[in-house]
């Protein structure tokens, strides 16, 4: 792996190179794309290169305007040359995500974001993926005491299947969402 990054008072970006021996050790990526690196001998068999981009903003002083991140990712196989047509050639992934400390009030904290985990963009023998899905989140943080914080949070995954997404067969629609909350309490010491 390389990185390189420059960091500023208020932001910062940084950019990454990984070469990877096993295409199967990318991380965190639809059921389509996994099964298709880490199920298939093609992918197990050759190396990936992996390539990021990200960078940050922070406002100088809390208010209205939020503190930015962003990052996105590309992900190839190196060769594919005597692999069957159906492998996933090129995946990628993204996020957006914006933070507002202080938010309606002191040591409070509104935060939303938006992004795609590692979805295949592209297959050996031209045949289009169709893999995308969405993954959302918004929470808000309560400063109770200057120990306590609490938590709640939301979040929403469109089609967190991609490709194998249910396709009208046994009276499924070809959709499937998943909606969640979660409580999260932080103690400090």
């Amino acid at each position: 792996t390389l990185q390189i990054g420059y960091q500023a008072k208020h932001w910062g970006i940084a950019g990454v190179y990984s070469y990877l021996q096993d295409a199967s050790l990318v991380p965190y990526m639809t059921f389509f794309t996994q099964e298709k690196y880490r199920l298939s001998d093609e992918a197990r068999n050759s190396s990936l290169n992996a390539f990021a981009l990200s960078g940050y903003w922070q406002p100088e002083e809390t208010g209205w305007f939020p503190a930015f991140s962003a990052g996105w990712g590309l992900n190839t196989i190196a060769k594919t040359n005597g692999s069957p047509d159906g492998i996933v050639k090129t995946s990628q992934s993204w996020q957006v995500s914006l933070q507002w400390d202080d938010a309606f009030l002191q040591g409070n904290t509104l935060g939303l974001a938006i992004g795609q985990p590692t979805f295949a963009t592209a297959l050996k023998g031209g045949d289009t993926s169709f893999d995308g899905n969405y993954v959302m989140e918004a929470f808000y943080g309560f400063q109770v005491t200057d120990n306590v914080t609490v938590t709640p949070a939301v979040f929403y995954l469109s089609r967190p299947l991609g490709q194998t997404t249910y396709s009208g067969t046994q009276g499924k629609d070809g959709t499937f969402n998943q909606f969640g909350a979660v409580l999260r309490t932080t103690f400090k010491f």
